[in-house]
């Protein structure tokens, strides 16, 4: 591979070429996810942090919040909703397998291992 120095890093090291369908966008790698993500903004209430989700699934979901997570580490989390029946809240337990790091504020993927919907 020949590296053309004007460009940067990461047009160099794109895979080409780009799939898009109607629900994701690759670089020609295998969809990986069980479920549909639907992007969303849900409070999320932690011990000690607030925060926002930007998507979720039937098995995951991904918020922003201030804090700090390391990938393994073991989370418990509520979000709520105001729904037809009622408001609920969703409580979680889960495992952070991502994060990215956005200013003061972090992004936290979980896979969620117990959910239980409660009334509020």
């Amino acid at each position: 591979m020949t590296i053309d120095d004007n460009l940067d890093f990461t047009q160099q090291h794109t895979p080409r070429p780009w799939r898009v369908d109607a629900s994701r966008m690759t670089a020609g790698l295998p969809e990986k996810r069980r479920h549909k993500r639907i992007n969303v903004a849900l409070p999320v209430f932690l011990e000690n942090a607030t925060g926002v989700t930007r998507d979720v699934s039937a098995s995951g979901v991904f918020f922003w919040l201030n804090g700090r997570y390391a990938l393994g580490d073991a989370i418990s989390f509520a979000m709520g909703r105001a729904a037809h029946s009622g408001e609920f809240l969703l409580k979680c337990r889960g495992v952070v397998f991502r994060t990215e790091p956005r200013g003061e504020e972090v992004g936290v993927a979980v896979r969620i291992t117990e959910p239980v919907v409660a009334p509020m």
